[in-house]
């Protein structure tokens, strides 16, 4: 293949991602600062060579053929490659810089998140750090796709093809404001599944792992439990336990880090302990820069740091 024709295959792709993020190809030629006929003739360009239709296309815009999904998934592993090469040769001789995107789970964003970006931007300056706070299964999805360079997940080799380091356990923690139950519970060592299944409880909506892992609890006692409202949100949700709208069940216990006030009754679980294992995951086949090789270490040395000290309440270290 000819130097000139691989150089095309990247436009091509690069324009191909633009059209599916932009959701149309006229707003993918003003983010490309390209007129709009050179999106079309890439696009079309590469249909042709792949004799598949990438897109349906309509009046509101593109949408992906399932042709399109798949090449769009490989094509931002592709390009993601191509900025690994590019940064790698940039950094041979000179300080660490370059692009890193981390994804981090909402309830270990409230422990490591901050920590984290402000070690980041302290240790490697010239680096762009990118942290994406989310769902552990929002975040394997784009980590899949190649939008994460690595991300913490909870559950162990949870994905084919992609690097585990184990890190922590985190076991569930039932948190109240309810002045008659926190006199009834003063010096209580714990709480149990059956006691936290009888109050209203605020929850996390479905998939959400934490809900997850008590609607089996429900399973498994056959008892009912009480959800009076589904929020996604941590520290809205500590809100409104804080308000006195109802309890709540989450994996930080520490009052430093998860936003409690002296005010709270915040207990683990007990009879039976329902812990939560999370690990930090890599592809396997993508050459880390020294950018991500830094990042990484950081991350690491954070979390064996908060469970060395005991700042990490309610955490059980699964790292070597």
């Amino acid at each position: 293949m000819a130097e000139d024709d691989a150089l095309m295959e990247l436009r091509q792709l690069r324009y191909f991602i633009a059209a599916v993020e932009a959701g149309s190809i006229t707003a993918a030629a003003r983010k490309l600062h390209v007129v709009q006929s050179a999106v079309s003739r890439q696009i079309a360009n590469l249909e042709r060579e792949l004799g598949v239709d990438l897109f349906l296309r309509d009046k509101s815009g593109v949408q992906l053929t399932d042709a399109g999904r798949v090449l769009y998934r490989h094509a931002l592993a592709a390009t993601k490659h191509v900025e690994a090469a590019r940064s790698g040769i940039h950094e041979m001789g000179s300080e660490i810089r370059g692009q890193v995107s981390f994804g981090i789970p909402h309830s270990i964003a409230v422990i490591l998140g901050l920590p984290l970006l402000r070690a980041v931007r302290s240790e490697l300056p010239l680096v762009e750090f990118t942290l994406v706070e989310g769902m552990s299964g929002m975040l394997a999805e784009q980590l899949v796709s190649g939008r994460l360079d690595m991300s913490i997940l909870f559950e162990i080799d949870a994905l084919r093809g992609f690097e585990c380091q184990p890190l922590v356990s985190e076991r569930l923690h039932f948190v109240s404001a309810d002045p008659a139950l926190r006199e009834r519970l003063a010096g209580a060592a714990a709480i149990s599944v059956v006691d936290v299944l009888d109050r209203p409880l605020i929850l996390p909506p479905k998939p959400n792992g934490i809900r997850m892992l008590m609607e089996r609890q429900v399973l498994r006692s056959g008892l009912s439990m009480r959800v009076i409202a589904n929020l996604t949100g941590v520290h809205t949700m500590l809100a409104a336990v804080k308000a006195g709208l109802g309890d709540s069940v989450v994996m930080a216990a520490n009052p430093e880090f998860a936003g409690y006030d002296k005010d709270l009754l915040a207990l683990p679980i007990a009879d039976p302990e329902i812990e939560r294992p999370a690990a930090l995951y890599q592809a396997e086949s993508f050459a880390p820069t020294l950018a991500t090789a830094g990042v990484r270490d950081i991350a690491l040395r954070l979390v064996r740091d908060f469970l060395d000290t005991g700042k990490w309440t309610g955490a059980r270290s699964l790292m070597p």
